[in-house]
């Protein structure tokens, strides 16, 4: 096996600044600490990290996007829990939007593509004509091996776009995003509605629901309950679909919603437009709230997450030239345990990810990145990056 070849250099370093001073440790020791990363090639700055999922093992799985001028590609890796390449498969003129696994020893990726395509699955080639439009593409990909097993093609003479995708215990896929024009997957409402398909594990179309306004509706969260199905759209509604009869209602209409999650009992945990933090029951009553502008910076909260009974929230703080990103944990009660900073340059974007109780920061940036456990990444170049932390 091959180790990916890098231009990284680690240094330790004293690092003086005020993000770091939030990171604070109570009675129980509890921080976030730097634990691991992946190192990439540079030399590929055409090549984005789009998504990851770490397995049970500790394999990872990377979803990247290729951009060579007019083409995207997609490429999937599989490293071990060492970070050595296992295997990678590039699949040309798609471009990858996420990678989920199942129970199943397969993987799945949601992605679209514009051009006509050549596929081989299952030792056979096949080809997949393109209408010029976006089209929705579901593989499905063996993780042993990496090769595709099955597919699932959509198309519509205005498009399909997916924009995320989520599996459930029974290793259905759930995926959501936008079309235009007819198509006999989705129930036409409007000109461009947002949908919700739901497949069982051979790609086989379950049920789906579509949403419809006066302008472009896209589905751009999901969350899977015990009896609901949470979907907030690009118009900064919430709705929820029962599973039992697939009624679809609006819920949390005023709330004015960016970023959202449940916990076991449903329970929706929110942060809002206005930098609150707030936690509604599942018929969408206000049960607490918090502000969470209590930073001598600017921040602006852009995810959250609901894990192992805690929140976790990332911010972006933009300090001087550098742009920075801020981890903080709270407990279900909206109480503050701490905050931990990874100071950025002037280009660095990153998405928050939860596994095996480890806390994943990935994506790309240019310049340097300095870690509050006094460690420092430095690049010439925009690179992408993977950290692993642990508590």
């Amino acid at each position: 096996m091959k180790y990916f070849s890098y231009l990284l250099i680690t240094i330790f370093i004293t690092i003086n600044n005020p993000l770091f001073s939030y990171c604070q440790s109570n009675n129980e020791n509890i921080c976030l600490k730097f634990k691991n990363y992946v190192k990439f090639n540079n030399s590929r700055i055409n090549v984005k990290l789009k998504d990851i999922i770490i397995d049970k093992f500790s394999n990872k799985y990377l979803l990247l996007n290729e951009y060579k001028k007019e083409n995207k590609n997609l490429i999937i890796k599989k490293l071990d829990k060492n970070n050595v390449l296992i295997w990678e498969n590039t699949i040309k003129n798609i471009e990858g939007i996420n990678i989920l696994k199942n129970s199943k020893n397969e993987i799945y990726i949601t992605s679209y593509y514009t051009k006509s395509l050549k596929l081989e699955i299952n030792n056979k080639k096949i080809e997949i004509k393109s209408n010029h439009t976006k089209s929705l593409l579901i593989l499905t990909l063996d993780t042993q091996t990496g090769k595709i097993i099955n597919y699932l093609n959509i198309s519509t003479n205005y498009g399909v776009e997916p924009y995320i995708s989520k599996i459930n215990k029974e290793n259905n896929l759930y995926i959501t995003g936008y079309y235009g024009g007819k198509s006999d997957f989705f129930e036409k409402k409007g000109f461009e509605d947002g949908f919700l398909l739901v497949l069982d594990s051979n790609l086989k179309k379950l049920w789906s629901k579509s949403i419809n306004r006066k302008y472009s509706v896209i589905i751009n969260d999901i969350k899977i309950g015990i009896n609901n199905i949470y979907l907030r759209t690009n118009k900064k509604k919430l709705y929820k679909i029962d599973k039992k009869n697939k009624e679809i209602i609006e819920i949390l209409k005023t709330a004015n919603i960016k970023s959202f999650d449940i916990d076991k009992n449903e329970n929706i945990y929110a942060v809002t437009h206005n930098d609150y933090l707030k936690k509604f029951d599942k018929k969408g009553n206000l049960i607490l709230t918090n502000n969470l502008n209590d930073f001598d910076y600017i921040v602006t909260p852009s995810e959250i997450k609901v894990e192992n009974n805690s929140l976790f929230i990332k911010y972006f703080a933009k300090i001087e030239y550098r742009n920075n990103i801020i981890i903080s944990k709270y407990n279900l009660e909206l109480k503050n345990i701490w905050h931990n900073a990874i100071l950025g340059s002037s280009s660095f974007n990153g998405y928050l990810k939860i596994f095996n109780k480890n806390i994943y920061l990935f994506g790309d940036y240019d310049g340097d990145l300095k870690l509050s456990d006094k460690i420092s990444f430095y690049n010439l170049y925009i690179s992408n990056f993977l950290f692993e932390f642990k508590e």
